[in-house]
């Protein structure tokens, strides 16, 4: 009975965790802009979207997660790595932020300054913008990450004991898919910050 309730708390939790974090003009956890921002990245001069590019970064992930569930299920040891190696993201993805702001300085310090090319420093301010949008966006998912698992390792099989075994597989399995999908998707964003980042320091 205690496990249903503490179910029951989760999931009501949870439902309104995701319905204030989706809602407009949200002044504290605002995923709406976040993730808009990121992928506004995939459009292009006519605003019109890249779906190669969204198709590879968005639909390679699901193949990517949905081999990796079949072979290697995720069990507690695994869950730990997976946790480390999150927490190391986040460190480095700070980092990266604090680089990118340096640049903005920069690029504020000399406004005034006849460059060059003025299309030149309207690329990179362009550039750092999409940057940091995809660092925060990048935060982002390691966040969701953190919730999952520890959702994940919160509720073992005794705990959903009163579902059917079918039941709690596919639960097993749907969550291990998310789990893989989210990181996929954080590797190969991961490829956008570097290229975004070395673009920037050549320019400088």
């Amino acid at each position: 009975m205690c496990n249903i309730i503490s179910i029951i708390l989760f999931c009501f939790s949870g439902i309104v965790l995701l319905l204030y974090s989706i809602r407009k003009n949200n002044n504290f956890i605002d995923v709406r802009k976040t993730l808009a921002n990121h992928v506004a990245i995939f459009k292009n001069k006519n605003n019109k979207w890249l779906k190669g590019q969204l198709l590879f970064f968005f639909g390679l992930p699901c193949t990517l997660a949905i081999a990796t569930t079949i072979i290697k299920p995720i069990d507690d040891s695994f869950l730990n790595l997976i946790l480390l190696i999150i927490t190391i993201f986040i460190s480095m993805f700070f980092a990266m932020l604090s680089i990118i702001i340096s640049f903005k300085d920069r690029e504020n310090q000399t406004k005034n300054e006849k460059l060059k090319d003025s299309k030149e420093q309207v690329q990179n301010k362009k550039l750092i913008k999409q940057t940091c949008d995809s660092l925060i966006f990048e935060n982002f998912i390691c966040v969701i990450i953190i919730l999952i698992s520890l959702i994940y390792n919160l509720f073992p099989k005794a705990v959903l004991n009163f579902l059917p075994d079918y039941c709690i597989g596919h639960l097993i399995s749907i969550a291990n898919f998310i789990i893989y999908y989210l990181l996929y998707c954080l590797l190969l964003n991961l490829f956008i910050v570097l290229k975004r980042i070395r673009i920037l320091i050549h320019s400088d």
